[in-house]
């Protein structure tokens, strides 16, 4: 019986095992039916039985690995070649697959979805019927919540939230203390950062070309009512990034290409936002 439940087990560490550093994950083996694993089923690897709870129809398939001190639960899945460790916890009716990678006290739960080649680390959470796959990043303290998606190479980090139906994908940076929602759509190069309040595609705007190096530029919504910049040279308020403009480039050129453009943005952005 499992310690303290009257519930019996429901796999056993067979002999097989691979090596990783000084540790030996065992490969596993239903010993009763539950959920749609049959008894006999052979699974994935876990270092111990911590790893996976007897409880629930949660279950480690094909070649995932879960080991040190991290746990699946209740009805969550680990399948294909993914690993979980660290303090990471796989709950609910979450899924990780494929190729995925799940460390340090990271958390996927509800009826999250991490796939592809995707990489949940930190602190960070994946959880309700968030969608991360391909060769996504999510790290540090972010939360990707709601029905959101993360897809092809994205990064989201720092303290940010990614939530409702925002679909955030190609080689986009969320990050430090940015929030998306809404149906908000963000794609190609786009970096939003600081303080960002992105609640529609209307919330941001992604400029190329500017000046004599063809800098790429992001101008988006903040939190604190103010218009955030974000690109390879400059990141702050767009009144801050103004003043650097003009202390950086001597080119008069360059700054009346740039002071023209900042008075489109605040022009787009002054927008009363009660009619969109």
């Amino acid at each position: 019986m499992v310690k303290g439940k009257e519930i019996p087990p429901k796999y056993e560490l067979t002999s097989h095992f691979i090596a990783f550093t000084d540790r030996k994950i065992f490969r596993i083996k239903a010993v009763r039916s539950f959920g749609n694993i049959e008894k006999g089923t052979i699974g994935g690897y876990v270092e111990s039985e911590k790893n996976l709870s007897h409880e629930g129809n949660c279950w480690v398939s094909d070649d995932a690995a879960v080991f040190e001190d991290a746990i699946v639960r209740e009805n969550a899945v680990v399948s294909g070649n993914s690993w979980i460790r660290g303090h990471a916890i796989i709950s609910g009716n979450a899924s990780v697959k494929e190729n995925a990678f799940v460390n340090n006290f990271a958390i996927v739960k509800d009826n999250a979805n991490v796939t592809g080649k995707a990489r949940i680390l930190g602190n960070t959470r994946v959880i309700d019927n968030a969608y991360v796959t391909d060769r996504a990043k999510v790290y540090q303290n972010a939360i990707i919540s709601g029905h959101a998606q993360i897809k092809d190479h994205a990064r989201v980090l720092g303290d940010s939230l990614v939530t409702e139906n925002s679909y955030v994908y190609g080689h986009v940076w969320i990050m430090e203390n940015a929030v998306i929602y809404g149906d908000t759509w963000i794609g190609n190069y786009v970096t939003i950062s600081e303080n960002a309040l992105v609640g529609s595609d209307l919330d941001f705007l992604d400029i190329n070309g500017l000046g004599k190096d063809g800098t790429k530029i992001c101008f988006f919504r903040r939190s604190d009512k103010k218009i955030g910049v974000d690109n390879f040279h400059f990141r702050g308020t767009l009144e801050d990034v103004q003043k650097k403009i003009k202390k950086e480039f001597k080119d008069e050129r360059v700054q009346k290409e740039y002071q023209m453009l900042f008075e489109l943005i605040s022009y787009h952005f002054e927008r009363d936002e009660n009619n969109g």
